[in-house]
């Protein structure tokens, strides 16, 4: 069974929010 997880991000809307931490959440998930 696999653990739920919440992610809270603040000040999401940067250009560094774009390329580098959503591209790494993704990998997270993978």
């Amino acid at each position: 069974m696999t653990e739920a997880c919440t992610y809270v991000i603040f000040g999401a809307t940067g250009n560094l929010t774009r390329v580098k931490l959503m591209p790494a959440l993704y990998h997270l998930e993978q």
